[in-house]
């Protein structure tokens, strides 16, 4: 059975990505501000980390490969990106 949501950070936009050490990498916007931060279910997000940018964010991506998870993102019509696990 499932249960109840639970609520674990505000904004808006997630993207979630499974981490390669377990638990789940997050991205979402609070207002203009990005956010990244791991998960493990039943806690709280850890290692909170506005994402820095020259510009407003126009689009994010968590994305796999292999076993690394990467952040892309969109500002001033420019590709950002970075390595998190």
């Amino acid at each position: 059975t499932p249960t109840a949501p639970a609520m674990i950070a505000t904004g808006i936009g997630a993207r979630i990505e499974r981490a390669v050490a377990g638990g789940f990498w997050l991205a979402w916007q609070v207002g203009a501000d990005l956010h990244v931060a791991t998960y493990a279910p039943g806690g709280n997000p850890e290692n909170d980390l506005k994402v820095e940018l020259p510009a407003a964010v126009q689009a994010y991506e968590l994305v796999t490969s292999g076993s690394q998870v990467y952040l892309f993102v969109v500002a001033n019509r420019r590709l950002w990106w970075a390595e998190l696990d």
